[in-house]
């Protein structure tokens, strides 16, 4: 019995998805995507910035940092100016600015949230008509003056 074209076609997707799968879940195992997430979801930026005693804050070096943790940096961008003043004395301005930035802490915890099995949860909207908006400023007054004194 020949097989209709569209069944050709959906074994040969299902048999090119399933490989897909295998090689994905091979290069990038369970474990090891979820020590990844957790390295983003539960990092702390005082791994990543010494402060001094006057409050300046500095960045440590890669070679300063826990292992692995250089993979919890999104990017890097350093703006360095060097100006020479002028008049004569070799008096020289620096204007360094050093920025980093960590890849999203909150998505990490969602992600990991979501292989741990825990279900997001709902946000609901609640309102309540307490009448207050219609008052006036001075029966509002009145009711802060009552509600203080306790005689309501």
């Amino acid at each position: 019995m020949a097989c209709a074209p569209d069944d050709v076609l959906e074994k040969a997707r299902t048999e090119v998805m399933s490989e897909t799968e295998k090689a994905f879940k091979k290069r990038f195992p369970a474990d090891k995507l979820a020590k990844e997430i957790a390295l983003i979801a539960f990092s702390d930026m005082r791994d990543y910035v010494q402060v001094d005693e006057a409050g300046a804050a500095k960045p440590l070096g890669f070679d300063q940092l826990k292992a692995g943790r250089s993979k919890v940096i999104k990017k890097i961008r350093e703006k360095r100016r060097i100006l020479q003043t002028k008049g004569g004395d070799d008096e020289i301005v620096l204007e360094d600015t050093f920025e980093f930035e960590l890849w999203d802490k909150e998505e990490a915890l969602r992600l990991g949230a979501e292989y741990s099995g825990y279900k997001p949860v709902a946000r609901i909207k609640a309102e309540i008509d307490h009448g207050l908006k219609n008052l006036s400023d001075d029966e509002l007054e009145a009711l802060i003056a009552k509600l203080s004194t306790g005689k309501i």
